[in-house]
C-alpha cells in the first residue's frame, strides 16, 4: 500500500504550513462545516483577506485527511520501530479506517485489528484494511502481541481499560501526550508509572496537534 497520506501531506498541506504557520485552535473532533463556519466567523491573525481563507482551507484538508486516512501521520521511521519492537506482531484497539494497520501488514507485520464500530464511524470514514469488530477486552487474546493504540479519543477511558487488561510487554501510543487531546489522565498516569518509555518517533503534525509514536515495555 502507497503510503498516500505522507505523499499528501508533503504536496498539499506542507505549502499552507510554510506560508500561515499558526495554530488553528479549533476542536478536533468538530464536523467539518462547523469548525469551518467557527474559524471563518474570527478576525484573521493577521490583516489580509487571505488569512482566514487558508486557515478554512487547512481545515477542510485536515478533516478530510483523518476521516480518509488516519489521525496521525505516519513516516517510515515510525512504521519500521513498530515492526521492529512487535516481534509477535500487532494487536490494534480502536483501529478507525484500519490505514496504519494496512501500511504495517504490507511490511509483513501480522496484525489483528479491532474497532467497536468499524463500519458506522463518521470519525473513519475509509476501510484501508481488515477489521474485526471488537473493544479493549479482546486485547486478553493477544497476550504475545504488542498493544497499538493510534490517537484513542480524547477524555473517554477506552485506552486505559485496554492497557489495564494487556498482558504483554510492549506498548506502541501514538498520539499528544498527558494534558493533549488524547485518552484521559488514568491512561497517561498509567503510562508513567508502570511503564517506560523505550523510543519516540517524531511525527509530521498539523498546526496546534503535538503527536508523536512512543514504544514502552513493561516496568
Amino acid at each position: 500500500m502507497k503510503n498516500e497520506l505522507f505523499d499528501r501531506w508533503v504536496e498539499e498541506i506542507t505549502p499552507w504550513f510554510e506560508s500561515e504557520r499558526r495554530w488553528l485552535g479549533t476542536p478536533f473532533f468538530t464536523p467539518p462545516e462547523e469548525a469551518v463556519k467557527a474559524v471563518a466567523s474570527r478576525p484573521p491573525v493577521e490583516s489580509g483577506a487571505d488569512s482566514t481563507d487558508s486557515m478554512v482551507k487547512a481545515i477542510r484538508a485536515r478533516y478530510e485527511l483523518v476521516t480518509s486516512h488516519s489521525w496521525a501521520v505516519p513516516t517510515d521511521e515510525a512504521l519500521e520501530a513498530i515492526a521492529k519492537y512487535s516481534p509477535g506482531g500487532v494487536v490494534e484497539i480502536g483501529a478507525g479506517t484500519r490505514y496504519w494497520a494496512g501500511l504495517l501488514r504490507d511490511r509483513g507485520v501480522d496484525v489483528v485489528a479491532y474497532d467497536v464500530a468499524p463500519y458506522d464511524n463518521v470519525q473513519a470514514q475509509a476501510k484501508w484494511s481488515e477489521v474485526n469488530v471488537g473493544n479493549h477486552l479482546n486485547v486478553l487474546k493477544h497476550p504475545d502481541r504488542t498493544l497499538m493504540l493510534c490517537w484513542p479519543p480524547y477524555n473517554t477511558p477506552m485506552a486505559v481499560m485496554a492497557l489495564r487488561r494487556f498482558k504483554g510487554d510492549t506498548v506502541v501510543y501514538i498520539g499528544e501526550s498527558a494534558g493533549g487531546c488524547n485518552g484521559d489522565e488514568d491512561f497517561h498516569e498509567m503510562l508513567d508509572t508502570s511503564w517506560e518509555e523505550k523510543k519516540c518517533v517524531s511525527l509530521p503534525q498539523w498546526p496546534g496537534i503535538r503527536d508523536d509514536l512512543y514504544v514502552y515495555s513493561r516496568r
